[in-house]
């Protein structure tokens, strides 16, 4: 439980006070004003009308002083912020053309375990044949990772020299 202390011209020191308490301190108008957020919230209203009007002031609409420490002064518990996520860096995962791997395992792979479409596998495979290296497609980098060295050990099963590399996009 912390407590939250801030000044305010004419205001006095009170903190959980006894009305005579409360009396007794109101002489003393030069004081930081100070509640605990787990006081119940009819308590801290009291307690700031009570100060604005020793110091001459009107009773505020909202009795309840700010509360900048995001804690809930009904029940006294404390909220934590959430922490600031950041999106997780993303991986492409890269065919490279050789000489001996066949055009159609290329599609099958691309087809089994990138869940590509005969078209787009077709495709792909193409631009690896023309171009030396394509881009199958974009993960985090342990996604990105484990389908590589997946593909990679099934193509050395099958006989292939399959080539994947993984790098940030």
């Amino acid at each position: 439980m912390s407590t939250y202390t801030k000044s305010y011209p004419m205001f006095f020191e009170l903190h959980r006070l006894t009305d005579s308490a409360k009396a007794r301190a109101a002489p003393h108008a030069s004081r930081n004003f100070k509640y605990t957020a787990a006081e119940p919230a009819p308590l801290r209203g009291k307690l700031a009308a009570l100060v604005c009007l020793c110091s001459g002031g009107e009773s505020p609409s909202d009795p309840s002083p700010p509360n900048p420490d995001g804690e809930d002064g009904d029940t006294g518990v404390e909220l934590e912020d959430k922490p600031i996520t950041a999106t997780p860096r993303r991986f492409k995962v890269l065919f490279h053309n050789d000489d001996y791997t066949t055009m159609e395992f290329v599609i099958e792979v691309l087809k089994r375990f990138f869940r590509k479409s005969d078209t787009e596998a077709i495709h792909i495979m193409l631009m690896v044949h023309k171009s030396g290296a394509a881009v199958a497609g974009v993960y985090t980098r342990d996604v990105a990772e484990t389908k590589s060295i997946q593909v990679m050990d099934h193509a050395r099963e099958n006989g292939m020299p399959l080539l994947l590399t993984t790098e940030p996009e």
